[in-house]
């Protein structure tokens, strides 16, 4: 879970999800109501899950016949939407990129 480079407030779940689907770039902590940003290093990740994720679709929709494909994207986009926030980390700077 991220943790706020400001205070050292641990987010929950519900917070972090609750930011990520903000239209804004930053993300306010809940606690202190400082500004951060996502980490240069935690958006390569989820840019490399993202390509993770394309490519299994991809790959395995060849095999699976056509109905099986929608639940087998739906599953991934689930697994990988309950997965980001641990992966998150905070950064007080913003990203260059």
């Amino acid at each position: 879970m991220p943790v706020c480079k400001k205070c050292s407030h641990h987010w929950s779940w519900t917070e972090t999800v609750k930011e990520i689907f903000t239209i804004t770039k930053s993300m306010t902590c809940p606690s202190c109501k400082a500004i951060q940003y996502t980490s240069n290093k935690s958006r390569i990740v989820s840019y490399l899950m993202a390509i993770v994720v394309i490519v299994l679709i991809l790959t395995v929709g060849t095999f699976l016949p056509s109905p099986f494909l929608p639940v087998f994207s739906s599953l991934l986009f689930v697994l990988l939407f309950l997965i980001y926030p641990f992966i998150l980390s905070l950064s007080n700077e913003k990203p260059y990129f």
